[in-house]
């Protein structure tokens, strides 16, 4: 599942972005996910590993989108029925679903991204345009 440890490392473009603008406790939340995911993906299974990585993920992706619903609602709401459909595909699609988890994984990283985003500028329409 390296392709699974590969899409893991997106999490660290929302933790660089979130040092870089100051936003240390996201930052550090995006780093710790992604070294969570990279450590079970490196080799997955019924272990402590996951136990870990699956409680990391939802807590973290539950402040980010309890925070991102401070900013937009709207595109919280979007943002998660998108990711959610993703990781379902992911648990129903056999052999391929893989694809669908990678696509949680730069959907969830894109998603960490805008809320840091919006919690340094502000919510603006423009942005999504």
């Amino acid at each position: 599942m390296y392709y699974l440890v590969a899409t893991s490392l997106l999490f660290q473009i929302p933790a660089i972005y979130a040092y870089r603008h100051g936003a240390y406790s996201w930052g550090t939340a995006s780093f710790i996910t992604s070294a969570l995911s990279i450590n079970y993906w490196r080799h997955p299974g019924h272990s402590w590993r996951r136990t870990v990585d699956v409680y990391w993920a939802w807590s973290a992706g539950c402040c980010f989108f309890v925070y991102g619903c401070n900013t937009s609602v709207v595109f919280s709401v979007h943002s998660l029925a998108w990711m959610l459909w993703c990781y379902h595909q992911s648990r129903i699609h056999q052999p391929r679903w893989y694809l669908y988890h990678m696509a949680f994984h730069a959907l969830a990283a894109l998603n960490q991204v805008a809320v840091i985003h919006f919690q340094k500028n502000g919510f603006s329409s423009s942005v999504l345009s």
